[in-house]
């Protein structure tokens, strides 16, 4: 099985810019990056400068899908110039440098095989897999291969596996994080095993499954990951449920014997490990004479909401509005510590320590209104920008009145945090996938897209409808549409818009979605993660639906991604091809 490599393509490609103040000895640099305290703490590294002599500003960062989470070589020249010349220096990235220098995902190559009792129990796996690092390696490029093997058996108690990982270098770009990095590869694999051993055996997909999904939690795979909590039977049945399984069925029972058009139902069930990176974050909480709270976040989001989720956390502790709340990030200035956004860790671990902050400055505000109204702490409720007296609603004083008060003291409200979970969180979900095949075209169209997922609890359902939405329809395109390419020559042949075919709305499936909360017991929130589950889901349903589907044509194993032009040729040539 391959994995072809990826292009993250965001919106807005890279860019730095970057200014060196003589007098302070101070370079500032404003960076499209997801990881600024990194980039700061590199930048001063190569520059041989201290880190409090460099500032890094992530603004609205557009898009970056785990590719901005390096520090680049052009971005440190940018710094560099900026103080060797004593002037302002600009860089920006154009689609076709993008396309062609920023870090690929996925290209990974597996042999993987299973040993199963005749009743579908898995007994072992054992994987060997080859990851393309490109011509040299970025701060996380030979990282990312490692979280392969660290999921490889999937949602499943498997009892004996082998992994083998070795990095390859080549003359291509180097390859580094896009979304789900390490995990969406072990998923498929796993996945198409499952698939593939279902068919040897005569067994239907769903039940073989079932036959070998965790079922007591916490639970220790043999590669060491804990997962911590979950109800994967529950999240598979519920899928099936959405799909309408039963009726795709026999649906495809009927065109077999009709000799129709084939459709084909793919399952994949799919775990990961979330948090990313060192397992901690910082939070700070601030109550200003306005009446205002200020959040610092040592997250720097691109695009996820974490702004709305992390007032409505900071609101929903101080009893006041989530608009009273402004939340600053992405300013190694103003926030003088922190990890970044990427790994599906931003709200279990950077909305963790918001919440621990708030906590810390409720207490604050609690103590003062207990003093100011002469009334003991527990009796003190704060609401609607007040805290007031439990029982005796005409004792209440304005938190912008005490916030005044201490800052006149000297003191001001604020609390600061940082929170560690002690080991991964493993968010799973179980999707389906219903497509029909065009045998005259090779076209796949998906009829049916069902998605369950547990991230754990849910802050803003909305915002986590848009991560699942946002990884499926990247998981959808790598099963049908997209895929780096370099010509025998070494010279990239996809390094256009019109060479690397990016999905649109008309090639993306409408979605049936359901969530399951299992509370993680690693973090207050209970939280997991939800940004990479469609992307780690969306591959292995997709292509074991299309196998599915032609399954009567003897047609062998299909190879990523799924184009006309490929099933096509798999249906007309002798044996299939490549």
């Amino acid at each position: 099985m391959e994995q072809p490599r990826l292009a993250a393509v965001p919106i807005e490609c890279r860019g730095a810019v970057a200014a060196y103040d003589r007098p302070t000895d101070r370079i500032e640099v404003w960076l499209s990056t997801q990881t600024p305290h990194s980039a700061r703490t590199q930048i001063a590294g190569i520059l041989g400068t201290s880190v409090e002599r460099v500032r890094v500003v992530a603004p609205d960062v557009g898009g970056g899908f785990g590719a901005k989470g390096s520090l680049y070589p052009e971005e440190v020249l940018v710094a560099y110039l900026a103080r060797r010349l004593g002037r302002p220096i600009k860089w920006i990235e154009d689609r076709a440098e993008n396309l062609r220098c920023t870090t690929h995902g996925r290209g990974q190559r597996a042999r993987v095989r299973a040993a199963a009792a005749q009743d579908g129990t898995v007994l072992a796996v054992d994987a060997d897999v080859l990851a393309d690092l490109g011509a040299y390696c970025l701060l996380v490029t030979a990282a990312i291969p490692a979280r392969t093997p660290l999921v490889g058996l999937g949602a499943y108690r498997i009892p004996n596996v082998r992994y083998r990982i070795r990095g390859i270098a080549t003359t291509k770009a180097p390859t580094g994080p896009y979304r789900g990095a390490g995990r969406p590869e072990a998923a498929y694999y796993i996945e198409r095993v499952m698939d593939g051993l279902a068919a040897r055996l005569g067994m239907d997909p769903a039940e073989i499954r079932r036959r070998n999904l965790i079922a007591t939690f916490p639970h220790t795979s043999p590669t060491g990951l804990v997962h911590d909590s979950g109800d994967y039977s529950a999240m598979l049945d519920r899928a099936l449920e959405l799909a309408g399984y039963d009726h795709w069925r026999a649906e495809q029972a009927r065109r077999r014997s009709a000799d129709a058009r084939p459709i084909g139902i793919g399952l994949s069930t799919w775990i990961e490990a979330a948090g990313g990176g060192d397992l901690w974050e910082s939070g700070t909480a601030r109550l200003d004479s306005s009446g205002r709270v200020t959040v610092l976040t040592g997250s720097s989001p691109h695009g996820q909401g974490l702004e709305t989720a992390f007032s409505q956390i900071a609101a929903d502790v101080l009893g006041i509005a989530p608009d009273a709340v402004a939340v600053v990030h992405g300013d190694t200035d103003a926030v003088p510590a922190g990890v970044g956004t990427f790994g599906s860790r931003s709200l279990a671990i950077g909305g963790s320590a918001v919440l621990a902050a708030a906590g810390q400055l409720r207490e604050q505000i609690v103590a003062a209104a207990a003093r100011f109204l002469e009334a003991a702490p527990g009796d003190i409720v704060l609401a609607g920008g007040t805290a007031a007296v439990r029982g005796a609603p005409g004792r209440a004083v304005a938190l912008a009145e005490l916030a005044g008060a201490a800052e006149a003291a000297g003191v001001g409200m604020q609390a600061s945090t940082r929170f560690a979970s002690e080991r991964f969180m493993v968010p799973s979900g179980a999707h389906v996938a219903v497509v029909e095949v065009d045998r005259d075209t090779g076209i796949v169209a998906v009829l049916r897209y069902a998605a369950v997922d547990d991230c754990g609890r849910l802050v803003n359902p909305m915002l986590v409808r848009g991560q699942v939405h946002g990884g499926v329809a990247q998981g959808v395109a790598q099963a049908l549409l997209e895929q780096v390419v370099y010509g025998g020559d070494g010279q990239l042949l996809t390094g256009t818009l019109l060479d690397y075919p990016v999905p649109s709305a008309a090639d993306l499936p409408a979605i049936a979605w359901d969530f399951i909360e299992s509370p993680s017991p690693l973090n207050p929130l209970g939280a997991k993660g939800a940004g990479e589950s469609g992307a780690i889901g969306a591959p292995p349903a997709i292509v074991n639906a299309v196998e599915d589907a032609l399954r009567p044509f003897a047609i062998r194993p299909l190879a990523l991604p799924l184009t006309p032009d490929r099933v096509w040729r798999h249906l007309n040539s002798p044996g299939g091809a490549p």
